[in-house]
């Protein structure tokens, strides 16, 4: 699961920023897919801190980036991001961190994907006790437990 919503994770506030609103649109594209690709394979799959043979975490990355692409699922990138910091927090940063102890060096595609949903949260309106960020001069709402931190400490 942890290439599934691992990865989900990671994208989210990336892709979302990038323009794409669902995930075939970024598994599509030649450069966002090969960014995927290459978290999940050499990051994520190597970081798993079960003893998972080789073959069978590169098949299931495979299986997963298959379904990322899959034409009859929507799967926006917008409601992937609802409560993304808890999810970060407990999915993707112990994996960040074993990375770190296994190759002592920080993983980039881990790390551009955080900095992704770190620019996601930048809310840049408040309505309602409602946290807005922006993306190419439109409004989408933050919907996460930590806007109001995150739109302070932006």
């Amino acid at each position: 699961m942890r290439l599934l919503n691992g990865t989900h994770t990671f994208n989210c506030g990336l892709a979302f920023l990038s323009g794409f609103n669902i995930t075939r649109e970024a598994m599509n594209d030649a450069v966002y897919s090969k960014f995927t690709k290459a978290l999940m394979h050499t990051e994520i799959a190597p970081a798993i801190p079960f003893d998972i043979d080789r073959k069978v975490k590169e098949d299931f990355a495979n299986s997963v980036f298959e379904r990322f692409c899959n034409p009859f699922i929507e799967h926006q990138w917008q409601i992937i991001t609802v409560q993304s910091i808890s999810k970060m927090k407990m999915r993707n940063v112990p994996l960040l961190l074993r990375h770190c102890e296994l190759f002592v060096t920080v993983p980039v595609h881990m790390a551009t994907g955080f900095a992704g949903l770190l620019l996601y949260m930048k809310a840049v309106k408040k309505d309602n006790g409602k946290y807005f960020g922006n993306r190419n001069g439109e409004f989408y709402e933050i919907k996460d437990d930590s806007a109001e931190y995150f739109c302070q400490a932006w």
